[in-house]
């Protein structure tokens, strides 16, 4: 019951939405409830991830846990913001976002202001830094 902790200390962490767990929904679902929000983006998310179709289909249905990458590909290419990615980290168990970390910092620029994936890419590559993929 690691995991449960995990959460107890997320609920307190200010960076993440309480709301997102007041039910104790699962990725699959939070990741549906990201989807009817941001609908205009929904309609192409595989193409705007860059994820392959299989791999995307089996995150998407609960049969695959996806990676800290997968998950901001998502993200980013339903331009959620900061919040909302942190929540889909969290229960995906993977790591949120954090300001002092100079990958998450452009990361979270990039989310607040919209960026496609390839914009952050081309961001994070001309910092030196290692890409989303």
């Amino acid at each position: 019951m690691k995991f449960c902790k995990e959460i107890e200390l997320l609920k307190k962490a200010k960076t993440f939405p309480k709301e997102a767990l007041k039910d104790e929904i699962g990725f699959v679902e939070y990741l549906e409830e990201c989807k009817e929000k941001h609908p205009k983006h929904a309609t192409h998310l595989k193409k705007y991830t860059n994820i392959d179709r299989s791999y995307f289909y089996q995150i998407t249905s609960g049969y695959r846990n996806p990676g800290r990458d997968k998950v901001l590909q998502i993200a980013l290419g339903l331009e959620l913001d900061t919040e909302e990615t942190n929540t889909l980290l969290a229960l995906s168990q993977n790591a949120m976002l954090l300001p002092r970390i100079p990958k998450d910092a452009v990361l979270i620029f990039a989310l607040e202001h919209h960026y496609s994936l390839e914009q952050t890419n081309n961001l994070l590559n001309e910092l030196g830094l290692e890409i989303v993929q």
